[in-house]
């Protein structure tokens, strides 16, 4: 049934290829990011907890008075 339906539409056949490219992608970034944080960010210190944190570091970070 599909094979048919992909055989008289080479446009449908692209767009899955280029579906297929960006679940790919994505998970392939998904991957490299996970395996950054795991390496390179000790401790989970990279990551504020609270909108109050956020601020406090924005404002530190860029000394702002």
């Amino acid at each position: 049934m599909f094979s048919a339906l992909l055989t008289h539409h080479p446009a449908i056949t692209r767009f899955l290829y280029a579906m297929g490219g960006v679940a790919v992608s994505v998970l392939l970034l998904f991957v490299i990011l996970y395996l950054y944080k795991k390496i390179f960010i000790k401790g989970g210190s990279g990551t504020l907890n609270s909108v109050d944190e956020a601020v406090i570091f924005f404002i530190n970070k860029n000394k702002l008075e």
